[in-house]
C-alpha cells in the first residue's frame, strides 16, 4: 500500500469515529432533550407549554433568520480545500462569520427594542432571555459550523453531549421555582458553554475582515440561500401561528409536544447529513459523480425506511407512556403516533438538498419557491377547514404531513433534472 492509500484509508477511519461520536452523542442528547422535554410538559401543562413554545420561536430564529453565511462556509470552505485552495478557504471564512456576527448584533437590538413594547412582564422578560438566547445560539452556531467544517467531530459530540446533561440539570433544579423563564435563561447558558469550548479547540484564528468583492459575491450567492432559509422558516412559523391562531394555546402545546418527539427522531438522520456532508462536497469536488449519486441514493432509502420502520413502534410507546406519566396530554395521543411519519418524510430529500446547493449545482434558486408551495397548501387547506368548522389538530397533522411530502419530492425531482439528467445520464 503506497503512502497516498494510507493517507486516504487513515482519512477515513477518522471520519467513520468521528461519526459514530457524534451518533451516540446525538442519541443521548435526542434522549436526555426528550425526556426534558417531557418533564418540562408534565410540569407546565398544556396551555404554559403553549406559551412557552410560542417565545421560543425568537430562538428558532437561529435556524431560520439566517442569512446563509454560515451554509456558505459549509457549502464552499470544504470545496476549496478540496482543490488546495487554502487562501480562498480563509477569504471566505474570515467574510462569512464577520457578517454573521453583525446580523447577531442586529437581532439582539431588535428583540430588546420589541420587549419594551410588552405590558406583561411575565412574557417580556421571556422575550428578552430568549433574545439573548438567540445571540449566544448564532455565536454558537458559527463555532460549531467551523469545528464541523476541520473534522473534529469528536470534539463537537462531546461538548453537544456535556452541555446537554448541564442545561438538563439546571432546568430540572430550577423550572419549579421560576418556569418558563428558567428554560430560557438557562438554554441560554447552554449556548455560552458551547461557544468557550469551542473556542478553546477549533484551530481558526477568527478576524474580523470584510473584502468588499468577496461580501458581494456571498450576497449574490447568499440571496437564493436566504430565499431557501426564510420559506423554510416560513413554513415552520406557519406551523405555529395556525395552531395558536386558529386552535388556541391549549392545542399549540400538545403540537409542541409533538413536534418534539418528530425532532427528536429527525435529529439522528440529520446529524448524518451534517457530518456527511463535508465527504460529499469533497468528492464533488474531485469530480467522481457516479460515488456521490450512489451515496445519495444509499443514505436516503436507509434512513427513509428506517425511519419509517420505527414509526408504528414509536406508536405503541406513546399508547403506553402518555396514559401513565403525561395524563394531561391525553388528548395528543393521536398526533404523537400520526406525527412519527413526518419524521420519515422529512429526510427524504435531505441528501439531495447538498448537492442542490454544492457549487456545483447551484440551483437553490429553485428551493424556496418548492417551500413556499408547501406553505401555501397547509395555509390553504388549514383555512378552508377552519371556515368549514371542522379543522382539528389531528387534521392539522395530516395537512402538515402533505406539505412536508409536496417540499421533499421537489428536491428529488431537482435533484433528478440538475445532477442525475446532467452529470450522469449521457445524451
Amino acid at each position: 500500500m503506497n503512502s497516498l492509500s494510507f493517507k486516504k484509508l487513515l482519512g477515513t477511519v477518522r471520519e467513520s469515529k468521528g461519526w459514530i461520536a457524534v451518533l451516540s452523542s446525538t442519541i443521548g442528547i435526542k434522549a436526555i432533550s426528550l425526556f426534558r422535554g417531557l418533564y418540562i410538559a408534565k410540569y407546565l401543562g398544556p396551555e404554559v407549554f403553549g406559551i412557552l413554545n410560542a417565545i421560543q420561536l425568537i430562538n428558532q430564529l437561529n435556524k431560520y433568520g439566517a442569512l446563509g453565511f454560515n451554509t456558505i462556509v459549509s457549502r464552499e470552505v470544504p470545496y476549496s480545500e478540496g482543490r488546495e485552495e487554502k487562501e480562498q478557504a480563509t477569504i471566505v471564512k474570515n467574510n462569512a462569520y464577520s457578517s454573521e456576527l453583525i446580523l447577531a448584533g442586529v437581532l439582539l437590538i431588535v428583540g430588546l427594542v420589541s420587549s419594551l413594547f410588552i405590558h406583561d412582564k411575565t412574557i417580556k422578560y421571556a422575550i428578552v432571555l430568549a433574545t439573548f438566547g438567540l445571540f449566544l445560539a448564532k455565536l454558537a452556531k458559527m463555532h460549531s459550523t467551523e469545528i464541523i467544517v476541520e473534522k473534529l467531530f469528536i470534539n463537537f459530540a462531546k461538548a453537544t453531549f456535556i452541555v446537554e446533561i448541564i442545561v438538563t440539570v439546571f432546568i430540572l433544579l430550577f423550572v419549579p421555582y421560576y418556569g418558563m423563564h428558567a428554560i430560557l435563561f438557562f438554554t441560554a447558558f447552554g449556548s455560552l458553554l458551547l461557544v468557550a469550548y469551542y473556542q478553546s479547540r477549533i484551530n481558526y484564528q477568527f478576524r474580523f475582515s470584510i473584502v468588499r468583492e468577496e461580501l458581494k459575491r456571498q450576497i449574490k450567492i447568499g440571496i437564493p440561500l436566504v430565499l431557501d432559509t426564510l420559506s423554510y422558516g416560513s413554513y415552520r412559523y406557519s406551523e405555529r401561528f395556525i395552531i395558536l391562531i386558529l386552535l388556541g394555546v391549549t392545542d399549540l402545546g400538545y403540537y409542541g409536544l409533538a413536534s418534539r418527539l418528530m425532532d427528536s427522531i429527525l435529529g439522528i438522520a440529520l446529524t448524518r447529513v451534517k457530518v456527511i456532508k463535508i465527504k460529499i462536497s469533497e468528492i464533488l469536488g474531485s469530480g467522481d459523480y457516479v460515488g456521490v449519486h450512489n451515496l445519495i441514493y444509499r443514505e436516503t432509502l436507509l434512513f427513509s425506511l428506517g425511519l419509517l420502520l420505527l414509526a408504528p413502534i414509536i406508536g405503541l410507546m406513546v399508547d403506553y407512556f402518555v396514559p401513565v406519566y403525561l395524563e394531561n396530554y391525553v388528548q395528543a395521543i393521536a398526533i404523537l403516533k400520526l406525527i412519527a411519519i413526518a419524521s420519515a418524510i422529512r429526510i427524504m430529500g435531505s441528501f439531495a438538498y447538498i448537492i442542490l446547493i454544492s457549487p456545483l449545482v447551484n440551483k437553490q434558486k429553485y428551493l424556496a419557491p418548492a417551500q413556499i408551495a408547501a406553505t401555501i397548501i397547509i395555509i390553504g387547506l388549514s383555512w378552508y377547514f377552519h371556515h368549514f368548522d371542522t379543522l382539528t389538530l389531528y387534521r392539522f397533522v395530516i395537512i402538515d404531513i402533505v406539505g412536508y411530502l409536496v417540499y421533499h419530492i421537489c428536491l428529488l425531482v431537482l435533484y433528478y433534472i440538475f445532477f442525475v439528467r446532467k452529470y450522469l445520464i449521457k445524451p
